[in-house]
């Protein structure tokens, strides 16, 4: 019996030693700070004082509009309103709209086109008036020239172009313009270059197909305005080119249905 107390005193024993060998350890938290270097140290000190020096700007500069407020409510105390006298008349401004003059307004329209360019000049056809305007180039300067005006009077199943008129193949030209071919105009402008032997030699072959377009066609009147009355005079159409170009042209006459007179070509 007394073995037996011996015996199950060193089991209770062995139990409670087992239990406390499987708690976990305890957890331990280290917190680490980091430390400032010198340089982070003298950074930080010289923007707080930075920042100081900032502040005491700005008080002084809110203390000193202070005290003008306060001035300027002074002032306005003791300043009397003004007074308007019931009989005093009041100058009006001046109008800013611009009277009306008589002198006619450029007259501005787009228009359908078709242009060609020749050795010597170009031809321009007008679908609304049927109408062709013959740019003749002056031998000196092919730019300007001589203005001329003919009806278009080709209609469909006209000859349209003759073989006698064509170039031969080995035709060239002195034009500067870049990739043209000498050609025979067709149609209308080849039934004008054709009967008018003139303005063929004057223009030569043709160097472009024709070019159907949208123009801007501008007419500016000429004339002067004498005691605000209008007395009209010849005036300029401006045309809008297809090469990004502008025909000047200056009528020799007034209200002409086919204009004449002289052309010169703005880049």
């Amino acid at each position: 019996m007394r073995y037996f107390r011996l015996i199950l005193l060193l089991l209770i024993l062995g139990l409670v030693a087992c239990d406390q060998n499987d708690d976990p350890p305890p957890t331990q938290l280290r917190i680490v700070t980091p430390v400032p270097t010198d340089a982070q140290v003298e950074y930080l000190q010289s923007t707080i004082t930075a920042l100081q020096a900032t502040n005491q700007v700005l008080m002084s500069d809110v203390a000193t509009l202070q005290v003008v407020a306060q001035q300027l409510e002074t002032i306005e105390a003791h300043t009397p309103a003004p007074t308007i006298s019931p009989t005093a008349t009041l100058t009006p401004l001046p109008s800013p709209t611009i009277p009306p003059s008589n002198f006619p307004t450029p007259r501005i329209e787009l228009v359908t086109t078709v242009e060609q360019l020749f050795e010597g000049g170009r031809m321009v056809w007008f679908r609304e008036s049927r109408t062709v305007w013959v740019l003749v180039g002056d031998q000196i300067d092919p730019e300007v020239g001589q203005w001329l005006c003919f009806e278009d009077t080709f209609i469909e199943g006209d000859t349209e172009s003759l073989p006698t008129f064509e170039p031969s193949p080995d035709t060239t030209t002195q034009s500067t313009r870049l990739d043209v071919q000498p050609q025979q105009p067709i149609r209308g402008f080849g039934k004008i270059w054709r009967d008018n032997p003139e303005v063929r030699s004057q223009l030569g072959w043709a160097l472009t197909p024709e070019i159907e377009h949208s123009a801007r066609r501008e007419y500016l009147a000429g004339g002067q305005l004498i005691d605000d009355v209008y007395e009209p005079a010849p005036g300029e159409w401006r045309i809008g080119s297809f090469y990004n170009e502008t025909l000047l042209l200056y009528e020799d006459a007034l209200d002409s249905a086919c204009p004449t007179g002289t052309w010169r070509l703005r880049r």
